[in-house]
């Protein structure tokens, strides 16, 4: 996707686009590869703050504007509707850094920010990203906008920056009887259209309580929409020992994705560096090998053959290292520009890239030596994650982080969206036995599509962190890493229950976490310069 058509982008575009299906005999000449940066050239834009980075999945590479918040100058991220997702002011606006001042200065330029006459209500304050978080809900008519916020992050100075995740694109918000008005069980729910735009409509909470668990419900004139289960704090759930070992890279630095071949060497991404890194469990041994110069290896798996793939987003190829001869090979990709990243397999022996920037999803055969097919995404700004296979069905499945869909690519057909209603910004995923788990980048939660049905269902964490990378365990335990203070959460499917486990060192992971064919977890910590197992006995 380029920088103009988000600045271009209506409504209107965001209808469900004819997908385009490109099948290519071979691929295109190499290409001479781009300097290595986060950024596309943004004149006049103020540069995103460090400690803002991870707010938003992707927000480096978003393409970045300017625009006002009441008399401030900020440098922002458009939403899908146009209204700021992420701004991050000139110059300091004149308030206090409490939660009293900043309520009333959100209530100033809730215009600016496209609240659509929702108003901020503080719920809460923490510490996210070394920065002061003050949360806000969005309250109308006496109830409360379900799963949508806004959070201002301030530092000693003063605000640094303002999250919006308001629902866009907006098609349209209902009228609230006046009876339903300051009832506890009445909530705004964004309900997804056929074109993927959101109506604001009014909706009833339940909750049902067991011993173990709190059940939420929404429920709007179709029925169940939303179902979340949430594990109370006094039980505990299955515990298990465990044990924790941590290792320092010995070269280079940014430790990012990470997977374990079939002889259980443990191998990750080091994008500064454009090199990939072995470390072997038995030996207790680095081995680092080169890719290309300004590509940043971005995503890692290992095939069947043990070729490490990897994505290489500046240099508009995707590459893999046959580990014996030590040659790493590089494919043009299909179009342009790309920026390829996380690779996965298919059912077939084919690889499948993505392509957050893009738009895209395209398929390579590593037999054939060609590209066999490219796919612009139905919808516009997915910033499509990562893949999975469903190997009994041949499906590979997809996070949409951007527009909070699941998307599935059945052999044969047109790629299909799944909507997550909560709109929690699906990451990471990992697939077992006719469930497709994901993370979620926005949200305190682990979601799951049964792919029988498409039924989502979502499961709050104990640790209350946002969702980050994710495996599975070989028993069928989804294993999540967050991303604030840094646990590792196993989560039982049987019990719907999670275990939290602290990592000791980590100020939070990234996009890097794996399950070894012995069951070890291991995990990227890019902060600390480490790679992390974690063994439960």
């Amino acid at each position: 996707m380029t920088d103009d058509s988000i600045h271009d982008m209506t409504r209107q575009s965001l209808a469900v686009w004819t997908t385009a299906l490109i099948t290519l005999a071979v691929p295109l000449a190499a290409r001479a590869a781009v300097a290595q940066t986060d950024l596309p050239a943004r004149p006049n834009v103020p540069d995103m703050p460090a400690q803002l980075r991870e707010v938003v999945f992707g927000g480096r590479k978003f393409p970045h504007v300017t625009a006002s918040l009441g008399t401030t100058k900020v440098g922002a991220i458009h939403s899908l509707g146009k209204s700021l997702v992420l701004a991050w002011p000139v110059e300091r606006p004149d308030v206090d850094s409490t939660a009293t001042a900043v309520e009333q200065w959100l209530d100033s330029v809730s215009d600016d920010l496209g609240l659509h006459g929702f108003a901020p209500r503080h719920r809460e304050t923490t510490t996210r990203y070394g920065l002061r978080a003050f949360d806000f809900d969005l309250v109308r008519d006496g109830a409360t906008l379900m799963d949508s916020f806004v959070t201002v992050y301030c530092d000693e100075s003063g605000i640094v920056g303002v999250h919006n995740h308001f629902p866009e694109p907006l098609a349209s918000i209902a009228e609230m009887d006046a009876t339903l008005r300051n009832q506890p069980s009445t909530v705004w729910f964004a309900k997804r259209r056929d074109d993927f735009a959101y109506d604001v409509v009014v909706a009833r909470k339940s909750v049902e309580q067991n011993a173990t668990h709190r059940i939420e419900r929404i429920q709007t004139d179709r029925g169940v929409a939303l179902e979340r289960f949430e594990q109370k704090a006094s039980f505990a759930g299955p515990m298990a020992a465990a044990t924790f070992e941590e290792f320092s890279v010995p070269s280079g630095s940014f430790p990012d994705q990470i997977w374990a071949d079939s002889a259980g060497r443990i191998w990750f991404s080091q994008p500064p560096n454009n090199q990939l890194t072995a470390y072997d469990p038995a030996k207790k041994t680095f081995q680092s090998y080169p890719t290309t110069g300004g590509s940043g290896p971005d995503g890692l798996w290992t095939d069947d053959k043990d070729r490490v793939w990897t994505g290489l987003y500046y240099s508009q190829q995707v590459g893999f290292l046959d580990v014996p001869t030590k040659v790493f090979t590089t494919i043009a990709a299909p179009y342009t520009p790309a920026s390829l990243a996380i690779p996965s397999p298919s059912a077939d022996g084919t690889v499948w890239v993505t392509d957050h920037q893009n738009n895209r999803i395209s398929e390579y055969d590593p037999t054939l030596k060609k590209w066999v097919q490219s796919i612009v995404l139905p919808l516009s700004q997915t910033w499509v994650v990562q893949g999975v296979l469903d190997q009994g069905r041949g499906t590979v499945w997809f996070t949409g982080t951007f527009q909070h869909v699941m998307v599935a690519k059945e052999p044969g057909l047109a790629v299909r969206n799944v909507p997550v209603t909560s709109r929690g910004g699906p990451a990471f995923l990992a697939y077992h036995d006719d469930r497709v788990w994901f993370s979620e980048w926005y949200a305190n939660r682990l979601g799951v599509v049964d792919v029988t049905n498409d039924k989502v269902t979502e499961y709050t964490y104990r640790a209350g962190e946002n969702g980050g990378p994710m495996s599975i365990l070989p028993d069928g335990r989804p294993v999540v890493g967050t991303r604030n203070a840094g646990y590792i959460v196993v989560f039982d499917p049987a019990t719907q229950t999670f275990v939290d486990y602290k990592i000791p060192t980590s100020t939070g992971l990234k996009d890097g976490l794996t399950v070894s064919p012995d069951g070890s977890i291991w995990f990227t910590g890019t902060s600390t310069n480490r790679i992390a197992r974690l063994i439960l006995k």
